[in-house]
């Protein structure tokens, strides 16, 4: 996994823009097929073009004559079409916001992919004419939000898996030991003893004769 990651991050760009153009251009293929070649409405329902044709027609009554199937894949295509042009600058978005790191691949193409959702919503909602600007304004907030999630989410979970360094304290080398011979050391002389003075005999007998006078 990781050497796909950095396999992708030293190809920069191009993979965004590869990808991009290629839903793009399987986008507009089929919106080309449905616009020419499928019908949106019943044949049958010829009142319905004629109240369209005199401004008479309201969107149940559409609704009621089109084809389901035909309605989801113009909107599909639609999507995809507005995923394939914004992902080169989401990821030009992301890669200023992130720098100097690379911007993630998953996150770059759901956020390309909350777009094309968003233009999806708001283009069914104008079909049923009930897309009005505050509607718009809160499915772009709720979709804004679910991508602050899923991003504080991925971050957390990326901060768990880190492993935890101990701190290494360093430590003096010890000095290397001298090759040559070691200096003489001078010798100390031991302290001498005090002298002390014994007492002598002549001192004592002086003493006596001296008491007997």
């Amino acid at each position: 996994m990781q050497t796909i990651r950095r396999f992708f991050q030293q190809l920069g760009i191009f993979p965004y823009l590869i990808l991009g153009s290629a839903l793009a251009v399987l986008a507009l293929i089929t919106l080309d097929y449905i616009t020419t070649t499928l019908w949106v409405i019943d044949v049958e329902r010829l009142d319905l073009v004629r109240a369209v044709a005199e401004d008479r027609a309201n969107s149940p009554a559409l609704l009621d004559a089109v084809y389901t199937e035909v309605v989801l894949a113009f909107l599909t295509s639609v999507a995809l079409l507005i995923i394939g042009v914004s992902l080169p600058f989401t990821y030009l978005l992301n890669r200023r916001l992130t720098a100097p790191a690379y911007p993630p691949l998953f996150a770059t193409v759901r956020q390309a992919l909350w777009l094309g959702l968003w233009i999806m919503f708001c283009l069914w909602l104008q079909i049923n004419r009930t897309l009005t600007i505050p509607v718009a304004l809160l499915l772009l907030v709720v979709f804004v939000l679910l991508e602050l999630i899923l991003q504080i989410r991925t971050r957390t979970a990326e901060g768990l898996q880190l492993p935890s360094t101990p701190i290494k304290v360093r430590q003096k080398p010890p000095k290397p030991a001298p090759s040559g011979p070691r200096p003489p050391q001078p010798k100390r002389n031991p302290p001498k003893p005090s002298p002390t003075t014994p007492p002598t005999e002549t001192t004592t007998s002086a003493a006596e004769s001296q008491s007997k006078i």
